[in-house]
């Protein structure tokens, strides 16, 4: 159940939000880690088993697996004269901000805290986040008949755990567990239930325009909704409620590699300010 929420153009608290939704910073790594932790446990384990995330942060050797290696991060050093070059010590402290984030949110533990090595092989924790320092709660890999959001595995193996931002990240989520428990005429989030369950703002909530850019979701706006949000209460329901938008995700959209279809619609908007969808990513 959402919890109550004075307004619903804010989301409660941080700390009173989803795990997922706590994770929501402007450039921070939190999310995509977490993301990627949780697809490679059950990648390598069955259902029911649990997983200690035993990659290191960075190699110790020449092709080990890291979280380095298995994570994209925006990391490079400007030379002042116009070029740009990978920056590993940037990419490293990234990644290490994002597990201290991760272990303050109880989803990862760092058996190792305190030690020059605090960042190597942190442990996976339940994804709900409701452990403690005394008592945490170890992360197995789900059974299929539990209450979870299913994420399609291209999302991760085509690249887009790592170019969405974690707005558009978490409302990707959102709408693939309203898609998941809704007809396709009741896939909508009122206000209340997306700040309330979801822990999203309206700013948050509004990157279902550049989902739909990318051609991940499929948006039917309903007469009277205009595009900045504002509702022309003469198309209203019988009820005197706004009607929201629906949304649909479109899975098989996500075979598309991750980088030429963002990048295509970055340049469009950079260009011409313009969100619309490019034709190839159009499926009507």
């Amino acid at each position: 159940m959402p919890r109550d929420v004075p307004d619903d153009r804010r989301p409660p608290p941080r700390a009173e939000r989803p795990p997922a939704a706590r994770l929501i910073t402007p450039r921070g790594a939190a999310l995509r880690l977490h993301l990627t932790m949780l697809f490679a446990a059950q990648c390598q384990v069955p259902p029911g088993r649990g997983w200690h995330a035993p990659f290191p942060l960075e190699p110790a050797e020449a092709g080990r697996l890291s979280w380095m290696g298995l994570t994209a991060v925006h990391a490079v050093t400007d030379d002042g004269r116009g070029s740009r070059t990978p920056s590993p010590g940037n990419k490293r402290r990234q990644l290490a901000e994002a597990l201290r984030k991760l272990a303050d949110t109880r989803l990862v533990e760092l058996p190792r805290a305190g030690s020059r090595s605090w960042h190597q092989e942190p442990h996976l924790l339940h994804e709900s986040g409701t452990g403690t320092a005394a008592a945490p709660m170890p992360y197995r890999v789900p059974w299929p008949h539990e209450d979870t959001v299913r994420v399609p595995v291209a999302f991760f193996t085509r690249g887009w755990v790592h170019l969405l931002t974690p707005s558009e990240t978490v409302s990707y989520l959102m709408w693939l567990d309203t898609a998941a428990r809704n007809a396709p005429e009741q896939r909508y989030v009122p206000g209340y239930e997306r700040a309330g369950a979801y822990g999203l703002g309206r700013d948050a909530y509004e990157s279902h325009r550049a989902l739909e850019a990318f051609g991940l979701v499929e948006v039917d706006r309903p007469e009277g909704r205009e595009p900045g949000g504002r509702f022309d209460f003469r198309h209203a329901t019988s009820r005197g409620r706004a009607l929201c938008h629906r949304v649909t995700p479109l899975p098989e959209a996500l075979d598309r590699p991750a980088p030429e279809a963002v990048r295509q619609v970055l340049h469009r908007v950079r260009a011409l300010n313009d969100w619309s969808r490019p034709l190839e990513a159009r499926t009507g």
